[in-house]
């Protein structure tokens, strides 16, 4: 069991024998609230048409297989909906709701725009930690597939390929793309825990590793400091269930599979404070 130490003769009435609380952290932790995710499909008229059982009664038959809110709405009645859809709306297109937004986009954008708007709220973070400098240098793992037909036989043996076969050669590459941002130091007239406590935050209460960077800065005073995002999302769907989906004609298309080896590497300086 755990628990604060401390010498009789050596403390002092004024002095706690652990840690300060962290009040900051009390108040963003209280803003959690967990969301579940919202899909929409936007279905024509005739989905809706009944011999036995419509389309639209078909998909909503398996709302059990998307891992939030599944909601059907009229293509036809986009105009009069209460969401924002990005782009022009499509029939029988999957959308995804960014949470933090509250945008519906299309569902093979998810992943990527989700990690994105992530990483907008810790950049958020480090200039709130009144950071000097940010470099982030993203990495990330991409599976490219070559197709060969029985004509096309460079580097591939003439043993293994017969007429009309199809042999695919897949390779790993990894890419990488460094940025670097630098801000100004400006005079505050509140804490950084003030700042912190009066900061909406979307994903800080979900993200211990963001808090603990929080409490090395204000603890230690660190002036530099490194922190290594992995993607680690949940695949929303399966393929079996993708497959199911797509044979009523659906557009759902998912981008969890390019993103899946994402890694961001960050390396920020502070100002002192």
């Amino acid at each position: 069991m755990f628990g604060c130490s401390y010498s009789p003769q050596k403390k002092q009435a004024s002095e706690p024998c652990c840690k300060p609380h962290h009040e900051y952290l009390d108040v963003i932790n209280k803003k959690h609230i967990n969301h579940r995710l919202r899909f929409l499909l936007l279905l024509p008229e005739e989905d809706y048409r009944k011999c036995i059982y419509s389309r639209k009664d078909l998909i909503w038959a398996r709302k059990s297989k998307f891992p939030g809110k599944l909601l059907i709405e009229k293509f036809e009645d986009v105009g009069c909906l209460p969401y924002v859809i990005e782009g022009p709306p499509m029939p029988r297109q999957l959308y995804i709701m960014l949470p933090k937004e509250k945008l519906f986009i299309r569902s093979n954008h998810f992943t990527a725009r989700y990690i994105d708007s992530k990483m907008s709220e810790l950049k958020q973070l480090f200039v709130l930690l009144r950071a000097k400098k940010i470099k982030f240098t993203r990495n990330m793992s991409q599976k490219e597939s070559s197709q060969f037909n029985g004509e096309i036989q460079t580097n591939v043996p003439s043993t293994a390929i017969t007429g009309g076969t199809g042999v695919s050669s897949i390779e790993y590459k990894l890419t990488e793309q460094s940025n670097e941002m630098h801000f100004t130091e400006v005079q505050h007239d509140k804490s950084i825990e003030e700042i912190l406590k009066q900061t909406d935050f979307y994903f800080l209460s979900r993200e211990f590793h963001w808090q603990n960077i929080i409490t090395r800065r204000l603890d230690n005073h660190l002036v530099y400091d490194k922190y290594t995002y992995k993607n680690q999302e949940m695949n929303l769907f399966q393929t079996k269930v993708m497959n199911q989906l797509k044979m009523f004609g659906l557009q759902v298309e998912y981008d969890w599979e390019q993103m899946q080896n994402l890694e961001i590497e960050y390396e920020i300086e502070y100002y002192p404070v």
